[in-house]
């Protein structure tokens, strides 16, 4: 189970660009859950794990499917339900059901931005700014700023402005979920600067992004190494929900017994992005 590509169902046994990808974005990912489960106190897990939402969505709108697999219903509200049992807010609604709406929308949405500059801009300078969005959806409708990306990035050759504008979006994406990100997480000057280099970084790694194998490299790496790559890249649905599941238990059981089982509610208390309580997974 895949969490987002929408490519062909034909997986080749080479490693591929969409694996190195999504390896990457799952590894920080965890970085972050860890941090959010086990180190509720210390930030830095949780900055890092700031990589890995541009990578899910860009994938999102550079897919040529618009499926949305049972698979990844049934584990949004897996992860729902476990919200509930595990004493964590419910809103805003967890990652995949952002996925969801991504998928079911961002073709609507390019229709819309591609009409002319000026309905591009608007666009943009709406879901940048529409931030109450983030209380309901993770990530809110800066998610949909990278769908947008990987669609751009995707039909680069076809779009009605120039090529450079691409990056240009890019760069503002980029910053947006960084200080927004940053802020949210109550981040120094110094910390918000570094995550904005880090996610600008993964920014222009996507700027470049194409569907690739690479024989030679899998070659090289050997079995064991490539065969991780391969299941981080191809199962990171599964992955993703079993991760969480484990976190959720070593944290209830064990890091803390006196406990907040089945103690949900709806919202994320307000400022409390440090406690173990479910936000921006």
């Amino acid at each position: 189970m895949t969490l987002n590509t929408g490519e062909s169902k034909i997986l080749p046994n080479a490693i591929t660009s969409y694996d190195l990808l999504k390896s990457f974005a799952l590894i920080t990912m965890i970085i972050d859950h860890v941090g959010h489960y086990l180190f509720p106190e210390q930030i830095g897990w949780r900055l890092v794990g700031r990589m890995s939402l541009p990578v899910w969505l860009f994938l999102i709108g550079y897919a040529r499917s618009r499926e949305i697999p049972t698979a990844l219903v049934a584990g949004a509200f897996v992860i729902l339900a476990s919200n509930l049992v595990f004493g964590e807010n419910l809103l805003p609604l967890n990652i995949l059901f952002t996925i969801v709406v991504a998928r079911l929308i961002i073709d609507r949405l390019m229709k819309v931005a591609l009409d002319g500059l000026f309905a591009f801009a608007l666009v943009t300078y709406f879901l940048a700014l529409l931030t109450p969005s983030l209380s309901i959806l993770d990530y809110g409708t800066h998610a949909l700023l990278f769908a947008m990306f990987g669609y751009l990035v995707r039909h680069q050759d076809a779009l009605p402005f120039p090529r450079y504008l691409v990056y240009v979006f890019a760069l503002v994406a980029c910053t947006v979920q960084a200080f927004t990100q940053a802020e949210l997480f109550g981040a120094s000057t110094q910390q918000s600067i570094y995550v904005w280099f880090m996610i600008t970084a993964v920014g222009a790694v996507l700027c470049r992004f194409r569907a690739a194998e690479f024989s030679g490299l899998t070659r090289r790496l050997g079995i064991l190494p490539s065969a991780a790559l391969r299941l981080m890249g191809r199962h990171t649905l599964l992955l993703y929900v079993v991760h969480l599941l484990v976190l959720k238990v070593v944290a209830a059981w064990w890091l803390w017994p006196e406990g907040w089982l089945f103690d949900w509610h709806l919202f994320m208390p307000q400022g409390d992005h440090h406690t173990p309580t479910l936000g921006n997974l």
